[in-house]
């Protein structure tokens, strides 16, 4: 097996004023239909008080079958207000899936508020 690093780039700024920040959605209750299977989940960041768009790390957790889902670690429509997560599987109603089972993203934000 290969194993790789990610490294995350933040504009530079002022270093006193980086924070992270840190939470989830609602297990199994925030997420919302896409497409005739998928879902997607809305995460609101305005509590951390970023000024731009934060580096942002995502995971999903769940009672169970939660390893089945695609898509838990890429980050759509990020700004320093929030940021959004869509989910799939092979079959199914991912949707139904995700909410019977509680799945719920947890993240990680690291930016910048002054």
């Amino acid at each position: 097996k290969q194993w790789y690093q990610r490294r995350v780039a933040i504009t530079a700024g002022n270093e006193a004023c980086l924070t992270a920040c840190a939470g989830g959605s609602a297990p199994g209750s925030d997420w919302v239909l896409y497409g005739s299977q998928d879902a997607y989940v809305d995460i609101d960041l305005t509590h951390c008080g970023f000024i731009k768009a934060p580096a942002v790390t995502t995971s999903i957790h769940g009672k169970t079958r939660h390893w089945r889902a695609r898509g838990a670690s890429a980050v759509y429509s990020l700004n320093e207000e929030m940021f959004r997560v869509y989910i799939s599987r092979d079959e199914g109603n991912t949707l139904n899936e995700a909410k019977g089972n509680g799945w719920y993203i947890q993240y990680t934000a690291i930016g910048y508020i002054c």
